[in-house]
């Protein structure tokens, strides 16, 4: 018993052990910053809407992020091989710069510049998308938004747009996330239900703790029971058992 007692412990301690690391890197990942769209101009990615070749432009404005942002993400990809963009975000009242940053291009797909600096909050932005390298096509779709509006020859379109913020955590954007997505949801259902899902899912670690160490448990118990009929156990018989039987 005492044997099944010293491995029932350590058994305890391994699996508290691999919770806490599994807990602890959740809590790690969940920490790490994300990128979160502060600003979508709600034009969908549809159709291409211009041709950026190498030392072409295409600029749309006004938009205004309600956050600061670090990244701008456009929609698009290279007519071939590998195309490289430029963006550039300006004052949209008087012009002068605020930040920059460039793009990589391959098949079509979401592609985001990290800025080199943080473009503040609550100021009339306008985005320009700069071809550098090879033919990159834009996409967008014809304008949602009759206050933006997108220079270049194809007039009555947008490009698809995002301004981003990367200065939250996933664990940060919870406390958004959820009163979100208790929007579609059964009149009984609020942003509590799903904090008391994720507080139940911490907790199904300490109920699978329990139940390995259980199982254990119970395993060292019947591995130390004697097995009748085992060599070198001794077996108290009845008087008479022994003795020879008369054949009929």
């Amino acid at each position: 018993m005492r044997r099944t007692a010293v491995r029932a412990r350590w058994t305890l301690l391994a699996c508290i052990g691999i919770a806490a690391v599994a807990i602890l890197g959740l809590l790690l990942a969940g920490s790490q910053t994300v990128a979160v769209r502060s600003f979508v101009l709600r034009t969908p990615n549809m159709e291409p809407v211009a041709q950026l070749h190498s030392g072409q432009r295409v600029c749309e404005g006004p938009v205004t992020s309600p956050q600061p942002i670090q990244a701008v993400g456009v929609w698009g990809g290279s007519v071939i091989g590998l195309s490289r963009l430029r963006i550039d975000v300006s004052d949209a009242s008087t012009g002068g710069p605020l930040a920059s940053g460039r793009i990589a291009a391959t098949a079509p797909g979401e592609y985001a510049a990290r800025l080199d600096t943080t473009v503040p909050s609550a100021q009339q932005l306008r985005i320009c998308v700069v071809g550098e390298l090879n033919t990159f096509s834009l996409e967008g779709s014809p304008a949602q938004q009759p206050d933006v509006v997108m220079t270049g020859p194809n007039r009555g379109l947008e490009f698809s747009l995002v301004l981003l913020n990367n200065q939250r955590s996933l664990l940060g954007s919870l406390s958004t996330a959820f009163p979100r997505a208790s929007l579609w949801h059964p009149s009984w259902v609020g942003s509590w239900t799903f904090w008391l899902l994720a507080i139940a899912l911490l907790g199904s670690f300490g109920a699978g703790v329990v139940a390995v160490v259980s199982a254990a448990s119970a395993d060292e118990d019947d591995g130390d029971r004697p097995v009748v009929g085992e060599p070198g156990l001794q077996v108290r018989s009845d008087p008479g058992q022994d003795r020879p039987q008369p054949v009929r």
